[in-house]
């Protein structure tokens, strides 16, 4: 799946997403996994400018694919060294982000949330510049 991604490289070149599903379940977690929602925030800005923690492992893999290439020219598809995988919340996690509270103690008390570290069967496995009539 080809997602227009609306940022920007260093070199002012737009890109997009090359995304694959993959056919086995994710069980695990991990931290900082960008979900679709952090994809969409950082919209419009330059990749070298994002601050967000949760997009730095992402950043980090394309700012490393990009820096090998010398012309980045209109539909150059570049690798990225390893899959990145996608985060969102799952069926495993319904009640919400961040911390909450919990009445079953008798006087209640908050329990850490999980953040949304489930991870989708989705991950981000290179880019593709855009034409350059996208800009």
């Amino acid at each position: 799946m080809i997602l227009n991604a609306e940022m920007r490289l260093p070199e002012y070149k737009k890109f997009s997403y090359i995304i694959i599903r993959s056919n086995k379940t994710i069980t695990e977690k991990q931290e900082n996994v960008p979900t679709m929602s952090e994809l969409k925030s950082v919209a419009e800005k330059s990749i070298s400018g994002v601050g967000i923690p949760r997009m730095q492992y992402l950043k980090k893999h394309i700012m490393e694919a990009i820096s090998g290439c010398e012309d980045l020219t209109s539909n150059l598809i570049i690798p990225l060294s390893e899959p990145c995988p996608l985060g969102g919340q799952s069926d495993l996690n319904k009640t919400g982000y961040g911390w909450e509270w919990d009445w079953s103690y008798g006087a209640g008390d908050y329990i850490e949330g999980t953040y949304y570290g489930e991870m989708t069967g989705f991950s981000v496995i290179g880019i593709r510049i855009n034409r350059s009539d996208y800009y």
